[in-house]
């Protein structure tokens, strides 16, 4: 009985959960690409005329304090936003869900994939792709 009380009160407590809010700025070295691939979530694409990559990125829901985001920078220079996930999460088909905001340099190539919405905004133009969309350019977008 302590058990399924246990559960309920994770349950009910779950859905208010959520991850260290992960905000990163990067000065960007010119000829670069942005990719970001998200199993589940929604990815918003603001662009200005600067040359700084801003990334907010959170996870909120069941299993949300699971997520971890991490921006690394692969072989070819592209910069790359992915998520780990607890091991303990993979039995959560569900899972949190995922919110990643980005603010780029108009010129900056994009590589968005994602089984949520890609939404961009640029020139206060607002454009929204549906849940499954894959965005390889800004360009694309206009």
């Amino acid at each position: 009985m302590k058990g399924l009380i246990t559960g309920l009160v994770f349950l009910l407590l779950a859905p208010a959960a959520a991850a260290e809010p992960y905000t990163r700025e990067v000065e960007l070295k010119g000829d670069q690409t942005l990719r970001v691939a998200l199993e589940a979530g929604n990815i918003e694409v603001i662009t200005h005329d600067g040359g700084r990559l801003r990334i907010e990125a959170r996870a909120r829901g069941v299993g949300a304090s699971g997520v971890r985001f991490l921006l690394s920078e692969d072989a070819n220079g592209a910069l790359v936003l992915g998520t780990v996930r607890e091991p303990w999460l993979a039995w959560l088909h569900a899972g949190p869900r995922i919110h990643v905001r980005t603010w780029v340099p108009r010129w900056l190539r994009l590589d968005l994939r994602t089984a949520g919405r890609i939404v961009t905004r640029d020139e206060g133009v607002e454009r929204a792709f549906p849940a499954g969309s894959e965005l390889d350019s800004i360009l694309a977008a206009r």
